[in-house]
């Protein structure tokens, strides 16, 4: 793109007839050249100055030169934006110059720093340090403004930001005890995720909702989120996510009596333990369980685990203190 500008600049140089405000056609010409080298030389921020200069004198457009001069100058306005961070700022100056009176090529090139800063720009709004509510849907709606626009590799991207911003904003209500507000957050989401196929981000979310539903009392409809987030990992073969998601289930039946989950989850996560291949979920999990045997009185059993741990850590050759 910065060989396109140069050649455009050289092509009309040579032939500039140009009224610029308040500077002539020498220092408008030899302000555009000083900047391009400062470019070329890894010295943006000074180009940056000269090129919104070179805009500023030419923004009134009244000659095709000038016209040229103008778009030309502010689309490398846009690349110094980028090579310096700033984003939102190479956003809003190629969503202006797009909406002008611009050529096809001019065009071509202004997307690609409308899509590029758009995007990074979006990405800030919604992983900012302090990003709220608000910095949440401003970032979905820019993704949403410049995704039919984006190659595919930025498409794909982009895409999902969207559920990602969803899913921060029921995070952020969450811990601002806005639990309604959340929930509703969580299931955009969900449904964000579950459309692009990324089911172990759609496990998550559900492990959200859970925990926003146990905070709520709201039983069977944390019993439903484990669940569902249970029948994905089965369905994807992802012990680790179906380990987790029982343990859910475990948690919420001893905490509301319901002894029959509770066993029930228990069970199947003796069995997926043990037909398991990680030797360190295995030792992890035998040591939990002679924990809790542990706590409640129950010493045989403890020394149960305990062993079966001791055993499998000799075994494995595991470098840990049993």
């Amino acid at each position: 793109m910065n060989r396109f500008i140069v050649y455009l600049f050289t092509l009309f140089c040579m032939s500039l007839q140009m009224g610029a405000q308040n500077l002539s056609e020498t220092e408008v010409t030899s302000r555009m050249t000083q900047a391009l080298e400062l470019e070329k030389a890894g010295k943006t921020a000074e180009a940056l100055e000269l090129f919104l200069a070179v805009g500023e004198h030419t923004k009134l457009q009244r000659s095709e030169e000038e016209r040229q001069t103008y778009v030309s100058s502010q689309t490398m306005v846009c690349e110094c934006y980028e090579q310096l961070g700033q984003y939102k700022e190479g956003f809003q100056l190629a969503k202006r110059l797009l909406e002008g009176n611009i050529n096809d090529s001019e065009r071509k090139d202004l997307r690609q720093h409308y899509v590029l800063s758009g995007y990074v720009y979006a990405c800030n709004c919604i992983q900012g340090e302090k990003a709220g509510r608000e910095d949440f849907k401003r970032g979905r709606e820019i993704i949403t403004e410049i995704l039919p626009y984006a190659d595919s590799l930025i498409y794909e991207k982009a895409s999902l930001r969207i559920p990602y911003s969803w899913y921060f904003d029921g995070v952020h209500c969450e811990s601002t005890s806005q639990y309604e507000e959340a929930l509703t957050s969580y299931e955009h989401a969900s449904k964000g995720f579950g459309d692009l196929g990324r089911v172990s981000e759609v496990i998550a979310v559900l492990h959200a909702t859970a925990n926003v539903n146990k905070i709520l009392n709201r039983y069977a409809e944390e019993e439903e989120a484990y669940s569902k987030a249970l029948a994905l990992a089965q369905h994807i073969g992802d012990t680790a996510r179906q380990i987790s998601a029982l343990k859910g289930l475990w948690t919420l039946g001893n905490n509301t009596g319901n002894l029959r989950l509770a066993h029930a989850a228990s069970a199947s996560i003796d069995s997926l333990v043990e037909v398991s291949g990680d030797a360190m979920m295995k030792f992890n999990y035998y040591q939990q369980k002679g924990e809790e045997a542990a706590s409640k009185g129950q010493y045989v059993l403890a020394e149960k685990w305990y062993t079966k741990s001791k055993e499998l850590a000799e075994d494995k050759n595991l470098a840990l203190a049993v």
